[in-house]
């Protein structure tokens, strides 16, 4: 008896097999078998949706619009004249899918974007550069120039990234310095003055190595700005996996931004490192390493 039921259950399961795999071939035949004609008014079908779902959900829709009817154009003509190729139909459909997957993308990065800028703790300082970004962005959007947006994007967080480094950097110097800084050049403005004088006359002696100062610089900006992003990375994770106040995409999105923008600094360093042995010096990581230890434990 239980042979018999296994056998069953086998069987049925046999059939439900052969049944889906036909269904599917079915469904594949189907689709080669539509005309050119046919998947035109399909896609314009399709294409209509996407219209009407972009103007629910608030988008800018003049762009897909005059696509849209300019596709239903080509096709009336291409009907009156009797042909039988409507593949430009169908390219025009493909362009409004397109900018649909362009669209949500866009605002959903943008979206984030502006989340993330709102955390970062950056008010007090100078933003402008990050607000005219914004504004930036929300007209691309607005225009519908869907491309530019990306970009943009990864130029925002880059700014923001390095306010938040340079405030870090300033905040312990500030701390640390600021009350015995003021009260020196009060009291010493005579002898800075010379002072000064004499550094113009050194920095032209030493042109060679202040080039080589300003690359090491650099690099130590670098690598504070890479270990600020990825702080920020564990910190989105900890929101997402611990804490649980990210959603997935905005999850995603974040550490996408972030990744890119490491892997951006890993590239500009070694590029900063050629330009030192072209100097005759060569870079020392290590020493790199426990300068920027040094300044962390001030």
């Amino acid at each position: 008896m239980k042979r018999f039921k296994l056998g069953m259950f086998f069987f049925i399961l046999l059939m439900f097999f052969v049944f889906s795999c036909g269904v599917y071939a079915q469904e594949n035949i189907d689709e080669e078998n539509l005309t050119s004609q046919e998947l035109a008014l399909r896609c314009l079908s399709n294409s209509e949706d996407t219209l009407n779902l972009l103007i629910k959900d608030g988008f800018s829709f003049q762009r897909v619009n005059d696509t849209f009817v300019n596709a239903d154009a080509l096709y009336n003509n291409i009907f009156k004249q009797r042909k039988k190729d409507y593949s430009l139909v169908i390219e025009s459909c493909d362009e409004i899918e397109n900018i649909r997957i362009l669209a949500y993308g866009a605002r959903d990065g943008f979206l984030v974007l502006k989340k993330f800028y709102n955390e970062s703790g950056i008010s007090s300082l100078n933003t402008s550069i990050v607000d005219s970004l914004i504004v930036s962005i929300e007209e691309e959007i607005s225009s519908e120039r869907y491309e530019k947006v990306d970009s943009l994007i990864d130029e925002a967080y880059g700014e923001i990234i390095s306010l938040q480094s340079a405030n870090t950097a300033l905040q312990l110097f500030y701390d640390a310095t600021a009350t015995g800084v003021r009260v020196f050049f009060v009291r010493n403005w005579k002898f800075l003055l010379g002072i000064f004088l004499t550094i113009v006359v050194v920095l032209f002696i030493y042109r060679v190595k202040i080039a080589v100062w300003r690359i090491e610089r650099k690099i130590s900006k670098l690598d504070i700005r890479r270990k600020t992003l990825k702080d920020l990375i564990k910190k989105t994770q900890k929101l997402y996996f611990d804490i649980g106040s990210l959603s997935e995409s905005m999850y995603n999105i974040r550490i996408k931004k972030f990744a890119e923008l490491v892997r951006d600094i890993d590239r500009q360093i070694p590029l900063l490192k050629e330009e030192l042995a072209k100097l005759g010096k060569i870079p020392d990581s290590s020493a790199l390493g426990k300068k920027n230890n040094g300044k962390k434990k001030k």
